[in-house]
């Protein structure tokens, strides 16, 4: 039985087919985070990123360390929800990124 979008403390978002490109796929993750700091939730909701093209900022691409945010899909964000006063706002936020996810 799924659980209410409010209880879920953690959602996972893969679209395996847009931001193939880590450089496209840096600018949405600062864009969702502007998102989240304008909706001043940047303390309830953690965005980690996980792409197959990942690098660290100052490494090559074939340095160890990149792989530890590598995963098999071109974009999988994880959005964990910490305890909130205003989980309708997260919930439709993360609703937006979906969004913004499949109109790509």
């Amino acid at each position: 039985m799924a659980k209410p979008a409010t209880d879920v403390a953690t959602s996972l978002l893969i679209h395996p087919w847009v931001l193939q490109d880590f450089y496209d796929y840096n600018s949405f993750l600062d864009s969702a985070e502007d998102v989240l700091q304008q909706a001043g939730l940047e303390s309830q909701v953690q965005l980690a990123s996980f792409h197959p093209a990942y690098c660290f900022a100052g490494t090559a691409p074939e340095d160890a360390e990149n792989y530890a945010n590598r995963s098999p899909w071109p974009m999988c964000i994880y959005c964990v929800k910490h305890k909130s006063e205003q989980p309708l706002l997260i919930t439709r936020i993360l609703n937006r990124f979906r969004c913004a996810i499949f109109k790509l």
